[in-house]
């Protein structure tokens, strides 16, 4: 992409950096969008890629070559479209969930689109998640220091939001964690340590397990791709050992302060419990009674999806009775593969797969320099931590869900993305 006029590139990139920011965040908020409105929320985080896209294009300031893209992206396209079709022979089986679905990836995939052409740096991204964990931080100590009850809303042992319930909390904190600890990684100052609390915060108090596992993870992996890709930084035992020791510090002080804070008044009004769980007194027997739960949704999406093999049964169609409700499993892949069948669980796959085939290609060629692969090494972090997910959440079509992972894999397309640590 080249700009005939630096002006314009420099207050272009403004307008983009400041889109990138805003759609973070508003990923990040994900309940927002129950107030607001699906519609609503959709269209604060679409248009404002739309009108930057027909500017440069009125301006002609755009120039953009598909030359610059790996060839594996047009596999990725093709998994793409074997995933969309599914769409279709599940609406034959099924009902109008399977059109709904079909046009919010439909969108997602003009999203995608969109930014690749527009090029977003990793900066932008990694910009936009640090706004967001501290306002989520600032959001949720707030809410406690002002005692406003309605804003709070906890499960036993987990904290969240009116507009970040328990179990969205976590997740900008866990895409934050890649920069973070590549950073820690090449220079362990006062900064980068911040940065990495800030993030461990978020998935402490959120409580959630997936996120304590991704990170436990992610340091050793980061530290890897810091001393043997990217060459650079040194003493990766110190500093994995000093990371595991902030886990711990944060998860023994910050939680039960925050809880101790609460208990008193908090516990004393229904109006920020959960109603669906009043019988759930500790954190033990949430604990148990979650893991029991999922038990039975595997085994059960196991059978669903030999019945439904090959076609699948329709989307939303693998469910299990659970806390008086109908849930869907909380396995993506197994879900798509029972709700859409195989055609549907080839193309899911493969839109995790090609940019880690992508991301290894670039390491193999050695082509690009320490900063551009830091910066592939976070965008793929993201994708992957968003592939991994699938593993223990069910299969989603909102754009809060795929926002940051959609940034990251415009970065991952283009080939030169560099960033600063």
């Amino acid at each position: 992409m080249e700009f005939k006029n630096p002006g314009l590139e420099l207050k272009g990139a403004k307008i983009l950096c400041v889109s990138v920011v805003a759609m973070v965040l508003l990923s990040s908020l994900e309940n927002l969008r129950e107030i607001v409105g699906i519609f609503a929320y959709w269209v604060m985080i679409f248009v404002p890629f739309i009108l930057i896209l027909a500017r440069k294009l009125k301006t002609r300031s755009l120039f953009f070559s598909t030359e610059n893209m790996e060839k594996q992206w047009r596999v990725m396209l093709v998994f793409f479209l074997l995933y969309m079709a599914s769409f279709i022979t599940s609406w034959l089986v099924s009902d109008i969930f399977a059109v709904s679905s079909f046009l919010k990836y439909s969108a997602l995939a003009a999203l995608l689109a969109i930014l690749v052409v527009l090029q977003p740096s990793i900066d932008m991204i990694v910009k936009g998640l640090k706004i967001a964990s501290v306002f989520s931080l600032v959001v949720l100590w707030g809410l406690i220091l002002f005692r406003w009850q309605e804003g709070l809303h906890f499960y036993p042992g987990r904290f969240g939001t009116a507009v970040a319930f328990p179990g969205i909390l976590w997740k900008v904190g866990i895409y934050l964690m890649p920069w973070a600890v590549l950073a820690v990684f090449k220079k362990a100052n006062l900064k980068h340590v911040f940065w990495f609390i800030v993030a461990m915060s978020l998935i402490v108090l959120d409580g959630s397990r997936t996120g304590f596992l991704f990170t436990i993870l992610i340091i050793p992996v980061m530290g890897l791709m810091s001393r043997f890709v990217i060459k650079e930084g040194g003493s990766f035992w110190l500093k994995a050992g000093c990371m595991l020791a902030v886990i711990l510090l944060v998860s023994s002080v910050a939680k039960p302060i925050l809880w101790q804070a609460t208990n008193d008044w908090l516990t004393a009004s229904s109006s920020s419990l959960d109603s669906s769980l009043p019988e759930r007194a500790n954190t033990a027997e949430y604990v148990l009674s979650a893991d029991v739960t999922r038990l039975d949704m595997l085994l059960s999406g196991i059978y669903q999806a030999v019945d439904n093999f090959p076609w699948g049964g329709g989307v939303l169609s693998t469910t299990v009775p659970a806390y008086g409700i109908d849930m869907v499993i909380h396995m993506a892949y197994l879900q798509v593969l029972s709700d859409q069948g195989v055609a549907g669980f080839v193309g899911f796959s493969g839109l995790f797969f090609i940019p880690l085939l992508v991301f290894f290609k670039k390491i193999r060629g050695q082509c690009l320099d320490a900063k551009s692969l830091r910066a592939n090494t976070i965008a793929i972090a993201i994708v992957m931590i968003y592939a991994g997910h699938g593993l223990f959440h069910p299969v989603s079509n909102t754009i809060s869900e795929w926002g940051v992972v959609l940034l990251a894999m415009a970065v991952l397309i283009n080939k030169s993305e560099s960033v600063r640590v």
